[in-house]
């Protein structure tokens, strides 16, 4: 009887800690709902035309899509296509996921130059392969993202502090849960006035434009000068 009572207890307990892990987990892993809409931007918020883009800041087919991407939107200009860019890091780019941590705190301090230090991601983008930091460390790495954030104005101590900061890891983390409840799964994925495309790296220009028109109605496009599209002037 008491080896009866001394099982039933065990698997009671056993129980228990199931539960009170459970709970743990999920406290670990709840998110609060972001203050606004994820994701960095360019143009009006009354464009006819949303254009999205979920990145990988390591991955090449995001960087082969790259100036497509500017030229599309140096073209129609910012009254025309609202584009936001949306932080993805796969998990098999070892370091797209601090590059990330990196740019949202660019964004933070220095929201005008996330497109500039997304360009210089991109730029180096060889040097943060999988293969060039098998020899590495997490401060080599750090050191290294800390070193480009200054460029743009950035302070280091309080780079290398925010990249250890909980608050820019569920940013970045809520960047990757918007994009897997919307069926992201792969970079480049585009959307379309919020409907999932199939066009990606491989997309040229002439067809981005045709369904642009299309959705346009033909209409005439005015490209106007203003900070909204200064990177695009600059960088082409």
């Amino acid at each position: 009887y008491k080896r009866q009572v001394s099982t039933q207890s065990t698997g009671t307990l056993m129980k228990t800690l199931f539960v009170l892990l459970l709970l743990f987990v999920s406290v670990l892993w709840a998110q609060d709902i972001p203050r606004r809409y994820p994701g960095q931007s360019l143009g009006s918020p009354n464009a006819p035309v949303l254009l999205e883009e979920f990145m990988d800041p390591q991955c090449i087919f995001c960087l082969r899509a790259q100036p497509t991407v500017k030229a599309l939107l140096q073209h129609y200009g910012p009254n025309k296509i609202y584009f936001v860019s949306h932080l993805f890091p796969l998990w098999m780019h070892r370091q797209a996921y601090d590059m990330s941590k990196a740019a949202n705190i660019v964004a933070k301090y220095q929201p005008s130059k996330y497109f500039d230090f997304i360009d210089l991601l991109f730029t180096n983008q060889a040097e943060f392969y999988n293969d060039a930091f098998k020899n590495k460390t997490e401060t080599d790495l750090y050191n290294m993202l800390a070193s480009f954030a200054s460029q743009f104005g950035v302070n280091k101590d309080q780079f290398l502090q925010d990249m250890d900061g909980f608050d820019i890891y569920l940013q970045t983390n809520s960047g990757s849960s918007f994009g897997v409840s919307r069926g992201v799964h792969s970079t480049p994925t585009f959307f379309i006035n919020g409907v999932l495309s199939s066009f990606g790296s491989a997309t040229s220009l002439e067809d981005w434009e045709s369904l642009i028109d299309s959705l346009l109605g033909n209409q005439t496009t005015v490209v106007e000068q203003n900070d909204s599209n200064r990177w695009l002037q600059e960088n082409n």
